[in-house]
């Protein structure tokens, strides 16, 4: 049962949410009216991220170890999510040479948020998913 998992995985969709707009304020970019979507965004991003690292860790046999399965899991759906969420923030951060300045602004939100979801995701979900890797062990 991954219900925890998912509870913090949304979590983190929303912690990332926070440190990418805290980031934008701290360089002096603004709420824009755009910046309403951001975490519909997010969501999308951080879910698919999710599911896919959660899909590749299901693929892999029970019989091997927790630490072995993540690794292997991680071999296969890293590359994606590496790829998937650099094209986005890469996106973003085109947009961000914008000459309008709420656009400029969004953009720059959500290519930090991004990349604050990406390093949440590998540094706090996945060892998350490593402890019910763990109890699916036991």
């Amino acid at each position: 049962m991954r219900l925890s998992i998912s509870i913090s995985g949304l979590s983190l969709v929303y912690l990332s949410i926070l440190a990418g707009s805290g980031l934008g304020y701290s360089f002096g970019q603004y709420k824009s009216d755009f910046s309403d979507s951001i975490p519909f965004l997010m969501l999308g991003i951080g879910i698919d991220d999710m599911f896919v690292i959660c899909n590749s860790v299901d693929q892999t046999s029970l019989s091997q170890p927790a630490s072995q399965r993540i690794k292997n899991a991680m071999y296969h759906a890293g590359p994606s999510i590496t790829i998937t969420s650099l094209t986005n923030a890469l996106a973003f951060l085109a947009g961000s040479g914008s000459s309008i300045v709420a656009v400029r602004s969004f953009c720059i939100h959500c290519a930090l948020s991004i990349c604050m979801l990406y390093t949440a995701v590998l540094t706090i979900f996945l060892p998350m998913l490593y402890w019910d890797t763990i109890r699916v062990e036991k």
